[in-house]
């Protein structure tokens, strides 16, 4: 019976491991995210913006002036681009509620006794 209790601690255990682990490895990843954002949306900037004023010496030019569009049209589709990831790998937010812990101990106890009941009627 000892064996099999120690085998239920380490699922548990792994599973507690598990459940704090996930989040903290999105945390980092959403941390990682948000700087390569901004490292990307600084330059894509200064494009863009060069990108317009020298469409505006380009008006003589049509075709040239269709290139730069583009380009410039481009720049706005990635920095969209960029914006719905961040909004995708943003942390959803908390939703903290509050609990009477006397309830939440009787349950984890319930649960334990469940537990015990089906080992040692076995």
């Amino acid at each position: 019976m000892n064996a099999v209790f120690e085998q239920i601690f380490q699922v548990g255990f792994l599973a507690a491991i598990i459940r704090i682990a996930t989040p903290l490895a999105l945390a980092t990843l959403g941390e990682m995210s948000a700087g390569m954002a901004h490292e990307i949306r600084n330059p894509l900037a200064a494009l863009a913006g060069s990108m317009q004023i020298l469409r505006k010496d380009l008006q003589s030019d049509e075709s040239n002036r269709h290139l730069m569009d583009i380009a410039i049209r481009e720049t706005s589709r990635l920095d969209s681009i960029i914006t719905e990831f961040l909004l995708y790998a943003r942390p959803p937010a908390l939703n903290l509620k509050e609990y009477d812990v006397n309830v939440v101990l009787a349950d984890t106890d319930g649960a334990f006794m469940k537990v015990k009941t089906v080992l040692y009627s076995a």
